[in-house]
């Protein structure tokens, strides 16, 4: 058989699809890319990875096809190869008997082997009562993105790994935790025919984030499997989601927290960059302060063994009645001051011992950011 492809385009539909191939596969046959040519007035071709809980399917147009059939590639030689090509059109040229592979290219040519596709695991559509809904893809790339450091990578609390999904009537709440993080965000203008949830693996949030970027996203989930599927982008994506049920998240969602803290979202993040260099290695804690009629609040690190401290002062408005410090592990606050978009942000707060809650001073409030505090001594 034969077809011809652009380079450019074969590697960039190559580098999404291997994403799905795992370093050490249980299958030899997993070690490649399968190629299938489905029946189009335009020719077209699916490249496709898989470690058999994801697969990447991901479509490019082809010219010149003759005697088209099913042929898996060894994703690390096509990978090699095609790196090293510039863009130009290439030509295959494939013995469907031997298997033999010639790839041909301006001034020159590959010759390698590829193998029969039977043994290549076929991707799973989604039931029949599947629930089906569809997602912006810059909102879905924004989600992934947001929410997949949040996500915990805990053996023994396994739903605990991803990001949920919780499609409701009144509208779209994504969450992530890691049991000492939390990030809650609502889409009330995503209203669902029907209920419905799921639990998006971290480690597939982020492939998400990088291969759909815009674009409507058909979304379609069963019991077991999650697909995502974009048109524009000719790109498929399916994964089994987590199975469990995940924690009721507003249950640990304090409300009612007395004080609240505005400040300037950059000046802190710069301040508790400062004053972390100073701090514990190994804790990473860092300290606000607070006094009652001083517009300020204090940022501070130590590490005793080392004998060596940082403070500095930033302003902000509070309505703290009384002395009031709370710690917390500076790389958790200071990432999660980065996850909101506002000049400002309102931080409240109940006890040095209990969670703080973090939301835009302005405008969107459909973002909530809890973190738990560190036991620290005065």
């Amino acid at each position: 058989m034969k077809f011809t492809v652009s380079a450019a385009a074969m590697r960039s539909a190559l580098t999404i699809a291997a994403k799905a191939i795992s370093s050490k596969n249980t299958l030899p046959i997993l070690d490649n890319v399968k190629l299938d040519f489905p029946e189009r007035e335009d020719p077209q071709m699916t490249i496709t990875g898989s470690n058999v809980e994801t697969t990447i399917t991901v479509a490019l147009p082809i010219s010149e096809a003759e005697g088209l059939k099913s042929i898996c590639l060894p994703a690390r030689i096509c990978s090699d190869m095609l790196a090293q090509l510039p863009e130009q059109p290439i030509t295959f040229e494939i013995d469907t008997e031997s298997l033999n592979v010639e790839v041909r290219y301006q001034n020159g040519h590959y010759s390698f082997m590829g193998e029969f596709p039977n043994e290549y695991p076929i991707s799973e559509s989604p039931d029949a009562d599947a629930l089906r809904t569809t997602l912006d893809g810059a909102l879905l790339n924004r989600i992934c993105a947001r929410l997949a450091p949040y996500a915990a990578n805990d053996e023994l609390r396994p739903v605990m790994n991803g990001i949920y999904f919780d499609f409701r009537k009144e509208g779209l709440t994504t969450v992530s935790s890691d049991g000492h993080r939390l990030l809650r965000w609502i889409h009330s203008d995503i209203v669902a025919a029907e209920p419905g949830a799921f639990i998006l693996p971290a480690g597939i949030a982020n492939v998400l984030k990088t291969c759909i970027k815009s674009g409507e996203v058909s979304v379609a989930f069963d019991a077991t499997n999650i697909h995502f599927t974009t048109e524009n982008e000719g790109i498929t994506i399916t994964c089994r989601q987590i199975e469990g049920r995940y924690p009721n998240y507003n249950s640990v969602i304090p409300e009612g927290n007395p004080f609240t803290l505005t400040v300037n979202r950059l000046e802190l993040i710069a301040a508790i960059r400062r004053v972390m260099v100073m701090s514990d290695k190994a804790a990473g804690t860092i300290r606000l302060g607070m006094k009652p009629k001083d517009d300020s609040v204090s940022v501070d690190a130590q590490n005793i063994d080392f004998s060596t401290s940082a403070e500095e002062s930033v302003t902000g408005t509070h309505n703290i009645s009384r002395s009031f410090r709370i710690g917390f592990k500076g790389e958790f606050l200071r990432t999660l001051l980065e996850t909101a978009t506002s000049d400002q942000v309102d931080i409240s707060l109940s006890d040095p011992s209990r969670a703080s809650v973090t939301t835009e001073h302005e405008g969107d409030d459909s973002i909530l950011l809890l973190l738990m505090p560190m036991m620290i001594s005065d």
